[in-house]
């Protein structure tokens, strides 16, 4: 059952989403060295998510369905303040310029209804009533985030590289206004 939910994860995770054109923005932007925290807060956030979720956050959800809403609405709110920031970069990142903290990278999954819808439907497919339980959600988060983290990676890394390619201010807000829009996209998708 592992592999199945690794070859879901893998699946799920290594589409364009909110954490993948973030990560691929900030690598671009900062490089590798200075992102790496913000990627660490990510996958961090990930785990974070996926534990709350499997020690009983999703039913808290499913008693009080305006939580979710309010999930929606904060999570829209900050993946669209990042879409701002990555479409008002006009220029390659600076020495003086900071890159996106670890704690923006632990805020993305959590504040991302497609983290959730992903991390519920995993649950639903790869447990049954008499599988559920704590240890089982968990061994199946740990199989995901490791799916999830080869995806996450696998975007940053490819920044890293669009980096060289960037060498004009052109270039540079070029691929910022597609990332955003791509993300902008990604959101209305999400509602």
């Amino acid at each position: 059952m592992l592999v199945d939910v690794f070859i879901f994860a893998f699946s799920m995770t290594i589409t364009p989403g909110p954490a993948n054109i973030a990560l691929l923005a900030a690598s671009t932007q900062h490089g590798v060295r200075a992102s790496l925290g913000f990627l660490l807060g990510v996958l961090f956030g990930f785990y974070l998510l996926g534990s709350a979720l499997s020690l009983g956050l999703y039913l808290a959800i499913e008693q009080q369905p305006i939580l979710l809403d309010v999930l929606r609405i904060l999570g829209t709110a900050y993946l669209l303040w990042l879409v701002y920031k990555i479409a008002t970069t006009k220029h390659m990142a600076e020495g003086n310029s900071v890159a996106p903290s670890f704690w923006y990278g632990l805020l993305i999954h959590p504040l991302n209804p497609k983290a959730w819808m992903m991390i519920s439907a995993c649950f639903g497919q790869f447990t049954t009533p008499e599988t559920a339980s704590v240890s089982t959600f968990l061994s199946i988060i740990a199989v995901f985030g490791i799916g999830g983290a080869i995806s996450n990676t696998t975007w940053f890394l490819a920044g890293s590289k669009l980096k060289a390619w960037l060498n004009t201010p052109q270039k540079v807000s070029l691929f910022n206004r597609v990332a955003a829009a791509a993300l902008a996209l990604v959101i209305i998708k999400l509602w």
